[in-house]
């Protein structure tokens, strides 16, 4: 995404509970890792409140800027789950 120029921001949400392995090598690659609550209602705040297109949690749960639905419960939210 951040060679093709659409990170927005050049900005990804993780948590807190997020490997520093992952924020050394974003930062390498000139991306800046923000962290949120754990949870990806919380990536998904935190997303929209500074306009990051990508986010995600260690519970396999990705946030990106398209929507999708849970299965599981129907109802439209910007996360997937692939566990």
């Amino acid at each position: 995404m951040q060679s093709r120029g659409t990170l927005t921001n050049a900005t990804v949400v993780a948590t807190t509970m997020s490997n520093m392995g992952l924020e050394i090598a974003l930062q390498r690659s000139g991306i800046r890792m923000l962290r949120a609550n754990v949870g990806d209602k919380y990536v998904l705040e935190e997303m929209q409140s500074t306009g990051a297109t990508l986010g995600g949690e260690q519970s396999a749960t990705f946030c990106s800027g398209t929507a999708t639905q849970r299965p599981e419960t129907g109802w439209p939210r910007r996360c997937a789950s692939w566990k």
